[in-house]
């Protein structure tokens, strides 16, 4: 009976998340595109995704407000890091800001690989690896004839293993971790700790910082010069 009825709520939960989404549809196609936000936004707190993010940053751009539209197609890219249409608006959005620029996806390769795969194919490497890595010492100790291809196989886990966990460590830190963030405003204090001195340099609109950490609703970015500062949380737009 519990699981009918768990199972039921889930099903509701749902009809919800995807009732609020088509509302948010429907009010962007009717051009209401505070509506649709708010909409979105509703659907979002049930369950985020990468298409509510993309849809979100869809009625930023319509009302040109270009750099929350960009972080809300970044945010996409968070979830989905290989979501071609969030890079394509990613880019048109980036020229929006700053004409002729280049957009470039805040992933390395790699990362997106990671990222893409998910967590449960990571654990699930990480099991078979560490079960070929003992059958092949083993094998290697119960039989003198096969040791060659326990060797090759114990080889190939000590490799993989480590990589599986240290992939599996990185997807879930990019998961609960803020990692980059846009000032929405060119006047951004820049201080020198959280909630301390204003500093005379200024946050260049519409370029990507990368959060170092978070503390007192503050975060620490890093410039180009690689120089540290704090911003408020409430003056930019992050994921």
């Amino acid at each position: 009976m519990i699981k009918i009825l768990f199972s039921s709520f889930l099903l509701f939960a749902t009809f919800l998340v995807n009732a609020q989404f088509q509302e948010g549809i429907k009010a962007h196609e009717n051009k209401r595109f505070t509506k649709a936000r708010s909409y979105f936004q509703q659907s979002l707190k049930k369950q985020e995704t990468a298409t509510v993010h993309f849809n979100i940053g869809l009625t930023f751009f319509e009302q040109q407000k270009y750099i929350a539209a960009l972080n809300s197609f970044e945010n996409a890219l968070k979830i989905n890091p290989n979501f071609e249409d969030a890079m394509i608006n990613s880019t048109l959005t980036k020229d929006k800001i700053e004409a002729d620029s280049i957009w470039i996806h805040p992933y390395s390769w790699l990362e997106r690989f990671i990222y893409s795969i998910g967590s449960n194919y990571w654990i699930i490497a990480i099991y078979t690896f560490s079960l070929i890595l003992g059958i092949a010492v083993f094998i290697f100790l119960i039989s003198k004839k096969r040791r060659k291809l326990s060797i090759l196989f114990g080889i190939l886990s000590i490799f993989a293993l480590p990589t599986s966990i240290i992939a599996l460590n990185k997807l879930e830190k990019h998961i609960n971790v803020k990692e980059f963030c846009y000032a929405k405003a060119g006047n951004t204090e820049l201080l020198l700790s959280p909630n301390g001195l204003e500093q005379p340099e200024k946050i260049e609109l519409g370029k990507r910082y990368r959060i170092i950490k978070e503390s007192q609703n503050h975060f620490q970015i890093k410039t180009e010069e690689n120089r540290l500062f704090w911003v408020s949380e409430e003056s930019v737009f992050y994921y």
